[in-house]
């Protein structure tokens, strides 16, 4: 694993306010906020082994900085990228990184600095170095993205109980503890392919179509999968860091 040191140190709570003050905070970043002219990247193709290196990216900031990236902060403990925008640290990091070392749709960060806990500690962190105009170091895990078969022959309920909707894909998801489609994948998936909370549905076609993925808006993907008797979904999860 690596550690990182940061000219930013992690903040204490005093010095940078209460965590309630997150939406001016990552409104402030811009990690939150998009044009309709900014575009997403699809997630990372990466299987195998690929998926458990991190990125480390280091930039350095200026007072005026924007962070360029919309976040998915749904849970605390986890901080995904849910878009890239035009400008900012991240783009620019993008324009000139190593190859293989940018920063795509989904990747997850994990690490600002020496601070691991909770997306809101990372963002007032991220917050403290712009104002300051610090060296900001970053930890960036990959998504791995896999398709599976749920069938509801054996067990009709699909058993998604609740979940968070987005424009393309489906979050926060809490499957039912009883026997249900989702539990009949997991009692038979590595760790690495489970459904649950930390994972997002990307897409939804039938069993055995040969076409692209359909990919509706939340609300619409799971009306879908409770339509279908068979089908085949897209999900990405992403390893222990």
């Amino acid at each position: 694993m690596l550690s990182l040191q940061c000219c930013c140190a992690a903040p204490g709570k005093d010095e940078l306010g209460p965590a309630d003050k997150i939406g001016s905070i990552v409104e402030m970043l811009g990690i939150n906020t998009l044009s309709a002219a900014e575009t997403a990247l699809e997630p990372s193709e990466l299987t195998g082994a690929a998926y458990r290196i991190p990125i480390v990216v280091k930039v350095e900031c200026t007072p005026q900085s924007k962070l360029g990236v919309a976040m998915d902060m749904t849970s605390d403990d986890r901080c995904f990228v849910k878009r890239l925008k035009s400008e900012g640290l991240v783009p620019d990091w993008n324009a000139n990184c190593p190859d293989n070392e940018d920063v795509q749709r989904f990747y997850r960060l994990v690490e600002v600095g020496d601070q691991r806990e909770g997306a809101k500690s990372m963002a007032l962190t991220i917050q403290r170095c712009i104002t300051e105009g610090a060296t900001l170091w970053m930890t960036f895990t990959r998504p791995y993205r896999f398709s599976v078969v749920i069938s509801k022959i054996v067990f009709p309920a699909l058993g998604l109980e609740s979940y968070v909707s987005h424009e393309d894909y489906l979050s926060g998801l809490v499957l039912s503890k009883s026997n249900c489609a989702l539990n009949q994948h997991n009692d038979k998936a590595s760790d690495i392919e489970l459904i649950n909370g930390s994972s997002r549905i990307l897409g939804v076609k039938p069993k055995g179509d040969k076409g692209d993925f359909e990919r509706p808006s939340g609300e619409k993907m799971v009306k879908r999968m409770r339509e279908l008797l068979e089908m085949e979904i897209e999900v990405i999860n992403w390893s222990d860091y």
